[in-house]
């Protein structure tokens, strides 16, 4: 492996324990995730209970808890854009989210312009859930973990799909925001 892959490596390794890191601070402080027991069973892991598309309640609360990351992170522009590009390259292989994607795509346009102070008019408390968001979405650990076949992206496709019913109103004041900045 030549040096340039060992620094992307390294970088998308770094980026993957900054985000389990976060993650693990998040899975400590809410206890909004049910333990699933798993049995091992011929050899492979199942699990026992099945699991749900979570409610607005539990959606509510999990973007409580990362609305608290998200204050800290909002300061920090490049990190921001990375989880905006993480979040564009993740969901563009989400079947589960369909005409979604255009609506994430949005809203992560949103939050960059705002970000880059190019979109100010929107409230903090919209931006803020819109990060809380986004970093859901690229969160490794989940309420339904992303590895689980079929299902693995439902919950991220329920906190996005909340999100984007919730800032209706402001993402639509972006677009026509947006469509007279052309």
């Amino acid at each position: 492996m030549d040096k340039s892959n060992k620094d992307v490596s390294k970088s998308q390794e770094e980026k993957s324990n900054s985000y389990q890191n976060d993650d693990i601070e998040y899975l400590e402080a809410s206890s909004l995730i049910s333990s699933k027991k798993m049995k091992k069973k011929e050899g492979k892991k199942k699990f026992k209970d099945d699991y749900e598309v979570p409610s607005d309640d539990v959606i509510k609360k999990i973007l409580k808890e990362q609305a608290k990351k998200s204050r800290k992170i909002l300061g920090d522009k490049e990190r921001i854009f990375q989880i905006i590009n993480d979040v564009l390259d993740k969901t563009k292989n989400i079947p589960v989210l369909g005409a979604m994607v255009e609506d994430i795509r949005i809203l992560s346009a949103m939050v960059r312009d705002y970000i880059s102070k190019k979109y100010v008019k929107i409230p903090v408390a919209s931006i803020v859930m819109a990060v809380s968001a986004l970093i859901y979405i690229v969160s490794p650990i989940d309420l339904i973990p992303d590895i689980i076949p079929g299902i693995g992206y439902l919950d991220d496709a329920a906190v996005m799909h909340f999100v984007i019913q919730a800032l209706h109103n402001d993402i639509q004041t972006y677009r026509d925001w947006k469509e007279n900045q052309s």
